[in-house]
């Protein structure tokens, strides 16, 4: 029997979503990680809020943020949450030591290898990458955007450039749908062995991908700007938006992305200074500054 290789270390926050994607393709791969707390809080002067960091943390990752993750054996460090998706399905195609034992691979059996989660050709691959990136511009800065500003007119602004971006997710997502569907991927299934939804409503069909890491932490975060801006704020469930909805429902269903979920109330208590305009973090300030929150790394 071959040696159980050491978890991944994983420096995370349980607030922060750009970790949160890292945690959903360790989880859904299986890949063994131990989970270390290395972002917190510290309240600052006049009531405002300040990063605190761990010593690892500040050694591990040149701009301090999480997520990172270092490889035991090595101690080699990987950091940027898409690379550690990328770094993540790496691992997972390699042998099964590397799993845990509530994984997707586990689920089937213990020589299971997990689809990647960019997919199996090169186009694909390129494809997951783009689209990973067209997420992160159009349907993540955007929640940073509407949280931190304060004047209500310019919040408007960012909600209706959101809009349009769910609603142009929604059409990739018929896209994505229609050609899986015309290829033969299953749809219309209820969650299977393992919590492993197979109603193909994934961003690519049938098959959990690296987009959908990239996309669901934030996405599924949009209820704290409902919270915090009122019900106007909310993403319609109108039939243009029908696709997004079902993507999103589809995701949380997931076994191996439900136990990745921060509680809503814990969240919303902890977004509130975002929302009340005390937080000074990284993407706070950039906010503040008229820059989009993609631009300034991932705290």
């Amino acid at each position: 029997m071959a040696a159980t290789r050491p978890p991944q270390r994983f420096l995370t926050a349980w607030f922060c979503p750009f970790a949160h994607r890292a945690q959903i393709a360790l989880e859904h791969t299986g890949v063994r990680y131990e989970w270390v707390e290395a972002l917190g809080w510290n309240a600052g002067p006049a009531g405002t809020w300040e990063h605190t960091k761990t010593q690892e943390l500040v050694g591990s990752s040149p701009n301090g943020t999480v997520p990172v993750l270092v490889d035991q054996p090595t101690g080699e460090v990987v950091y940027e949450s898409a690379v550690c998706i990328e770094y993540i399905d790496d691992l997972a195609q390699t042998p099964a030591s590397l799993y845990g034992p509530e994984s997707y691979a586990a689920a089937a059996s213990r020589s299971f290898t997990p689809p990647s989660l960019l997919g199996a050709t090169p186009q694909r691959r390129a494809d997951a990458r783009l689209q990973s990136s067209w997420v992160n511009k159009e349907l993540c800065s955007p929640y940073y955007a509407i949280l931190v500003k304060q004047d209500d007119d310019e919040r408007r602004v960012e909600f209706e450039k959101l809009l349009s971006s769910v609603a142009e997710f929604s059409n990739k997502l018929d896209a994505n749908w229609g050609a899986a569907s015309a290829g033969g991927a299953e749809f219309g299934a209820e969650v299977g062995a393992g919590g492993v939804y197979r109603g193909g409503s994934y961003f690519y069909g049938d098959q959990l991908s690296m987009v959908d890491c990239m996309l669901l932490p934030h996405a599924f975060r949009y209820f704290a700007i409902e919270h915090y801006r009122g019900e106007s704020f909310a993403i319609p469930r109108t039939a243009e938006f029908e696709p997004f909805h079902r993507w999103r429902d589809a995701m949380v269903e997931t076994a191996s992305v439900a136990r990745t979920l921060p509680d809503k109330g814990r969240y919303i208590e902890h977004v509130r200074k975002y929302a009340e305009g005390t937080a000074r973090s990284m993407v706070a300030n950039a906010v503040r500054a008229g820059k989009a929150a993609h631009e300034m790394g991932e705290k």
